[in-house]
């Protein structure tokens, strides 16, 4: 005992200050720093799930307006159209018989707000899923077939998103969001 209590006899007060001070301040700069590169990372993940929330926004409003414009290409089908009075008495009805490709130009602008490299489809795609077979009747079901492509890969790309926006939030430790 005396060997570890005689070096700090010959250190004077000053020295023993620093010592009392220096050594609790550095004990607590690692802990905090370790704490700080903590909090760092939840801030990155939180933000790639901001991220991927914001484009699983964009993604599902995107579908939204392809589903309204496979709908309504559906509804002005000659064997299936209402009557005026009766597509007026909806608000879905009324939007169509007042600009109907209004429609079309929501898809297109859903699709452009997205960033092209999250992109799950492209304008080749859409005007592929519009473009009407010369040697084909259209009905609802032609209709569904030409739009299932596109459905069908904004479906994945949904669930892509999903799955990465459950895994941050797993990594957060945030139940809630699970």
């Amino acid at each position: 005992r005396d060997t570890v209590i005689a070096p700090l006899r010959r250190m004077g007060v000053f020295a023993r200050l620093i010592a009392a001070i220096a050594v609790p301040v550095v004990v607590l700069s690692l802990v905090l720093g370790a704490s700080v590169i903590e909090r760092h990372d939840d801030v990155r993940r939180a933000g790639i799930v901001s991220a991927r929330v914001a484009l699983l926004e964009q993604l599902v409003t995107l579908r939204s307006a392809l589903f309204q414009e496979r709908l309504a290409a559906e509804v002005f089908l000659p064997s299936r159209r209402p009557s005026d009075e009766l597509l007026a008495s909806t608000e879905f009805g009324a939007r169509l018989s007042e600009d109907p490709g209004r429609l079309v130009e929501d898809t297109d602008d859903a699709l452009a707000a997205i960033p092209p490299a999250d992109r799950p489809i492209d304008r080749d795609d859409l005007e592929a899923a519009r473009a009407a077979q010369p040697d084909v009747v259209p009905g609802s079901t032609e209709i569904s077939r030409r739009f299932d492509h596109v459905d069908r890969e904004l479906g994945r790309a949904i669930t892509a998103q999903l799955t990465v926006v459950r895994e941050s939030a797993i990594q957060l430790g945030d139940v809630d969001m699970i």
